[in-house]
């Protein structure tokens, strides 16, 4: 199953207003970068208009609300710059205060808008509040449980961060893991991510997957969460959101059984769309529904023809269970074992059908980055284990990030080229 958007989708002015609440790590550690991140958010109050709410939280060993959240006119855009120069480094590292406030502010606001972020930006790892990672996860459960809105939470780790917590933390958000290796690399990370964030055209996408009297569903080969209703019979697969121009591949392995006659038309599975469209004025829902028909014959045909679209799409969940399998072997601190499962994932995409795809190729490359970023424990602490797990959560979301453009849309790259001409000039 293919779910996409059209690009008309991307016009700024067609949009939901939305509201951020950018999060930012004020601990000691943060020294070197605090003007870095106080020009990206000045960039960002620059892109919102009148009708969208910005709020911003800051954290050391203590949690502060520097600015509630603001409706961005003239206004209250001064008063989002005039709170950012308050920022500062010192203290410790509360991650778990500085998130859970920042979703209280969303919980508690009476009026506000239909679409929500959070934005977590964090150079370390948890050492106050809540640091295990399940059990910050069982927080943004209970919060997310809470909320009357549809809410998500982007999470960008750089230095040294705990990318296990914060793409958990990002994972349950429905949002996405940025990893910045280094300073200069946090505006054009944020800005794929501000640029997604205001392209959103559907949001709370459930699909769910049917089965014909004569098919059982053997598998549905997704990395999203999903809800088996009866076995074989009928799944639940639940998406979040989509950005304009975006695609989402779901393969579905199912077991047809033998037919005595042949058949021009066959029904196979149903899919069922179930979504809120987040285009116009005011937030509505809409579904669709698809049947997936085959020409049935008696006999297996002498010769199967390699469907290009989903042969490409194995390549990519190989690529995704490469990523994961090192990423487990890498906290064992087996990085042979780490490489071995790269190299192995690299080897079956070079050679299926579509090795030459220009995607596919891409996935070879990254790949080879990969087995550089795994090949001691100096590398997997310096970069290999953050960048994994920011590369695995692009590969399956389908969803790029400043590092893997595959999925780029073009709102996402007119902002990375916008948010570059500002900080040249």
């Amino acid at each position: 199953s293919t779910l996409s958007s059209s690009s008309a989708a991307s016009d700024v002015y067609k949009r939901q207003s939305i509201d951020l609440v950018a999060v930012i790590d004020r601990s000691g550690s943060m020294k070197e970068r605090i003007e870095l991140v106080q020009e990206t958010i000045k960039f960002m109050i620059q892109q919102l208009k009148s009708t969208d709410q910005l709020g911003i939280v800051v954290y050391d060993h203590e949690v502060d609300i520097l600015l509630p959240l603001t409706k961005m006119d003239a206004d209250g855009k001064q008063n989002a710059s005039l709170a950012l120069k308050r920022l500062s480094a010192r203290g410790q590292t509360n991650i778990s205060g500085g998130l859970l406030q920042a979703l209280d502010m969303i919980r508690t606001q009476k009026n506000g808008n239909e679409v929500s972020s959070v934005l977590l930006f964090s150079d370390g790892k948890a050492n106050i509040g809540i640091v295990s990672t399940a059990a910050i996860v069982r927080a943004v459960e209970g919060v997310f449980n809470q909320l009357n809105s549809v809410c998500s939470v982007f999470t960008f780790g750089y230095g040294e961060p705990d990318p296990e917590y914060l793409k958990s933390v990002s994972d349950v958000g429905n949002g996405m893991f940025y990893f910045i290796d280094k300073a200069e690399a946090i505006p054009d990370a944020f800005a794929d991510c501000l640029g997604g964030l205001l392209s959103v055209v559907a949001q709370n996408i459930v699909l769910t997957i049917e089965a014909s009297k004569s098919t059982k569903i053997k598998q549905v080969l997704t990395h999203y969460r999903t809800e088996i209703e009866s076995p074989g019979a009928f799944v639940k697969v639940y998406i979040g959101d989509l950005y304009s121009e975006e695609q989402k591949d779901i393969m579905v392995l199912v077991e047809v059984t033998p037919i005595d006659e042949p058949k021009e038309s066959d029904n196979i599975v149903e899919f069922n769309l179930q979504y809120l469209n987040v285009l116009g004025k005011g937030q509505h829902s809409e579904f669709q529904r698809e049947w997936v028909k085959a020409t049935r014959s008696k006999q297996t045909p002498p010769e199967i023809i390699i469907n290009k679209p989903i042969d490409k799409q194995k390549n990519r969940l190989t690529a995704a269970q490469a990523l994961e399998s090192a990423l487990k072997a890498g906290k064992d601190n087996d990085y042979n074992s780490a490489r071995q499962h790269l190299e192995v994932a690299k080897s079956r995409i070079q050679s299926s059908s579509t090795a030459t795809d220009e995607y596919c190729s891409g996935l070879v490359r990254q790949l080879d980055q990969c087995s550089q970023d795994v090949k001691d424990k100096k590398e997997w602490k310096k970069t290999g284990e953050a960048k994994l797990t920011s590369m695995l959560t692009s590969h399956t979301q389908q969803r790029a990030t400043h590092v893997v453009s595959s999925y780029s849309t073009k709102s996402k790259s007119v902002m990375r080229s916008f948010f570059s001409n500002k900080t040249s000039e």
